[in-house]
């Protein structure tokens, strides 16, 4: 496990973000919680290679894009998903998740997960705008990832 010291980036290194749109609100919040964490660890913002996509179902496409563009530290997905009256969002849910962890496990990369799950727009709203915003804990557990990867085995993604 690394310490809280070693869980930094470097101005250079590069983030990929893939964000799907929809829930666009809680979505901004989620990007901009996401950013500051890049800058509060030392990175630079202007180094976040951007993928926006309609939803939660296309976020493993642009992932696997990135994951094969290379050259990033560490991957964050970030989005929003609120129940509905169907298994809609059930099937939208199990299938992002399990197409994410499926390539980061492929590919062994770093990886954020921040896309909410919930059951209200209330609830997803105060895990997007509070201190522990979902889209800033998956950018400081990728980062802390990259960092543990990177003592492991002493290679950068």
């Amino acid at each position: 496990m690394t310490s809280k010291g070693d869980i930094r980036l470097q101005p250079a290194d590069r983030v990929g973000l893939v964000v799907a749109n929809f829930e666009p609100q809680i979505v901004d919040l989620l990007l901009t919680s996401a950013l500051l964490q890049i800058k509060a660890a030392g990175g630079n913002p202007d180094n976040v290679e951007i993928v926006r996509v309609p939803g939660g179902l296309e976020v493993p496409f642009a992932l696997k894009l990135l994951i094969q563009k290379g050259g990033f530290r560490c991957f964050v997905a970030l989005g929003c998903v609120i129940r509905g009256e169907t298994t809609h969002y059930d099937v939208v849910v199990n299938e992002c998740v399990r197409g994410c962890m499926d390539l980061v496990r492929e590919f062994t990369v770093p990886f954020g997960f921040g896309i909410i799950t919930a059951n209200t727009y209330a609830q997803a709203e105060a895990r997007a705008g509070t201190e522990r915003c979902v889209g800033r804990m998956a950018m400081k557990a990728a980062i802390e990832m990259a960092s543990l990867n990177e003592k492991i085995t002493g290679d950068s993604v």
